[in-house]
């Protein structure tokens, strides 16, 4: 059992849940938690999960959700899964590491770093070498990191076309959706509402196609014609062979980023035809390059290659973990004990007081 114990009760007195020192209590205490987590009917000991010889029941869970609450059932039992293999490490690790996680047992966060701590201790949670700096900073990927490229922002307002079948679509549903009808009204719109703006007698303003949009979209809908709006993008020339999880700046396609960059800070341009139908779009700044000193850009993607050989010792550890315990979850008992964000801020609500018994 180990730390099962040791973490139920931390979860139930971090909830003020638990009268110390009487089983019978602490039983009662427990049960009522559950209820009012899961309502009536559900055992407190209702098994959900086990890891290794150990068993997580539904008082685990439902003291974990009443610390967390914006959680789902399923989210809590994965945590808590989590929670044992860290633990299973401390207990390896003798007297010292067992205390730091028994006495932060209800938080997970602190039982993951306690074991990234255990990995580095060990020499195995980072090795970043020299080359492997010196091979990033060669890498366009990483350049995110330590700078960034010129950018653009600009508003636009979309004339939406219908999206073109695939090349590999089967015959039948390779055939045109759009007719040369519907595509002359498309252009139609865009190039009216293009002129009213420019009709303006000011230059226009994000302010000017917001009120384009909301003027036209009603009758564009009659048409069959959808309408689209982004204020204040921020991006790039080209994203080529950067990774999707780059996302310090917006991404747009390519004639969309050439027809901005080809143009000047003020300027409305348009229609620009893509792959999403008709573009008309105010250019409203010019952002430089950002380059740090080549000291500075070092040391930035060192931080980064650090942040990601820890986060992956720390992955294949719990993967070893997970490979050495049997984790059993026991669907149909999460599902007994789940319920839906919505009913229970309504179950939560009907619990409170009168305002002046409320708590700050």
């Amino acid at each position: 059992m180990r730390l099962r114990a040791a973490t139920l009760a931390a979860l139930l007195a971090g909830c003020q849940q638990l009268a110390q020192g009487d089983p019978a209590a602490q039983a009662a205490s427990a049960s009522a938690l559950v209820g009012r987590q899961f309502g009536s009917g559900v055992d407190a000991g209702l098994v959900v999960a086990t890891v290794g010889a150990e068993t997580i029941t539904a008082a685990e869970v439902a003291a974990y959700l009443d610390l967390f609450p914006a959680l789902t059932t399923a989210q809590a039992v994965d945590d808590l899964v989590d929670l044992y293999r860290a633990s299973a490490v401390a207990d390896e690790a003798g007297a010292a590491g067992l205390q730091i996680v028994k006495r932060d047992a209800e938080l997970r966060g602190r039982a993951l770093a306690f074991l990234r701590h255990h990995l580095e201790s060990n020499g195995t949670a980072v090795a970043v070498t020299d080359a492997q700096i010196d091979e990033a900073l060669n890498d366009p990927a990483y350049s995110v990191f330590y700078g960034l490229p010129e950018r653009i922002r600009a508003t636009h307002l979309l004339v939406i076309a219908p999206p073109k079948p695939p090349a590999n679509a089967p015959a039948a549903q390779s055939a045109p959706t759009d007719s040369p009808a519907a595509s002359a009204a498309r252009s139609k719109l865009a190039d009216d509402i293009l002129a009213e703006l420019r009709a303006l007698g000011h230059p226009a303003t994000a302010l000017d196609l917001r009120n384009a949009y909301t003027r036209h979209f009603d009758a564009a809908k009659a048409q069959g014609i959808e309408l689209h709006k982004d204020e204040g993008m921020v991006f790039p020339r080209r994203f080529s062979g950067r990774p999707r999880w780059q996302g310090a700046v917006a991404r747009v396609v390519d004639p969309f980023a050439d027809a901005c960059f080809n143009a000047k800070v003020g300027d409305l341009i348009g229609p620009v035809e893509t792959e999403f139908g008709l573009h008309l779009i105010l250019v409203e700044a010019r952002y430089p390059e950002v380059a740090p000193l080549p000291a500075e850009r070092r040391a930035r993607v060192a931080r980064f290659l650090t942040l990601q050989a820890r986060q992956g010792s720390l992955k294949a550890e719990l993967d070893r973990l997970a490979a050495e315990q049997s984790v059993v979850p026991y669907p149909e008992n999460i599902r007994a004990v789940s319920r839906s964000a919505v009913d229970q801020v309504k179950d939560r609500s009907q619990t409170v007081g009168p305002a002046g018994n409320q708590r700050p």
